[in-house]
């Protein structure tokens, strides 16, 4: 009996060590975050980085600034997002926006505007174009005001797109019918149904993906641009020595 009452003690012992273990081993945002550096440092000095195979774009979607109450660089974090994700090109430029004849920029475009006549948003797909107005999602309090630009973009792109609708309760594209509804969505960022349905709306637009690679891989495949730093010199020259190792011993054979 002792001897079950010893295995008992010991084995409580060591669940409790091990939550406590646990428990220290939890990493704060800081933490995660250099590690997350870490290893992306490892990975870039592995391969070389990543590149855009020239050649495999097709097309582009315009972010078409018409304002100056809204931060440029609000614009240009959102169009940066879609484009890691999407791996299309988007591009930022300033123009102008006009509800009648609207000229097209690009394949397709998103007018970002400040004009309180107009409201908060348009989306003319047929057209291939949609509209987010800054004037009705002005917020006196910044963060909340860049926040709503962001949403009300990332909305905007998304029924450019032919999502309208998400499946996944409380998703950005959920009900908005004021400004102050966007401010109850944590981020800017579109559930997986609905970037699901970019694809085929941005091929009838004329826009296609362009293929991403890393550097080595690239080398390899023979397009490759020439090095920019000692990291890609470095990972070119290993590349080049592997291939050439194996094709002596090919013909060797």
């Amino acid at each position: 009996m002792k001897k079950i009452l010893l295995a008992v003690c010991l084995v409580a012992v060591g669940v409790a060590f091990a939550a406590g273990t646990a428990k220290k081993a939890k990493l704060t945002p800081e933490e995660r975050a250099a590690r997350r550096a870490a290893a992306e440092r490892e990975e870039y000095l592995a391969t070389g980085g990543e590149l855009k195979q020239p050649g495999t774009q097709l097309g582009e979607i315009y972010y078409v600034n018409c304002q100056r109450r809204a931060d440029a660089q609000w614009i240009a974090d959102s169009a940066a997002a879609f484009e890691k994700v999407l791996h299309v090109g988007i591009v930022v430029t300033n123009g102008q926006f006009r509800i009648v004849k609207t000229q097209v920029v690009g394949s397709a475009c998103v007018f970002i505007v400040d004009d309180p006549a107009l409201p908060t948003s348009l989306c003319a797909p047929e057209d291939k174009w949609a509209m987010v107005n800054v004037s009705k999602l002005y917020d006196a309090r910044p963060p909340f005001f860049r926040a709503r630009v962001k949403k009300e973009i990332a909305r905007a792109f998304a029924q450019l797109c032919g999502a309208l609708s998400s499946q996944f309760k409380g998703s950005l594209m959920g009900p908005v019918v004021k400004a102050a509804d966007l401010d109850q969505f944590e981020d800017d960022r579109l559930p997986i149904d609905v970037i699901a349905r970019f694809p085929r709306y941005l091929e009838a637009y004329g826009v296609k993906p362009y293929r991403l690679s890393t550097y080595d891989v690239a080398v390899q495949e023979g397009w490759a641009p020439a090095p920019t730093n000692d990291v890609q010199q470095a990972v070119k020259e290993r590349v080049e020595k592997w291939m050439a190792e194996r094709a002596a011993k090919k013909s060797a054979r």
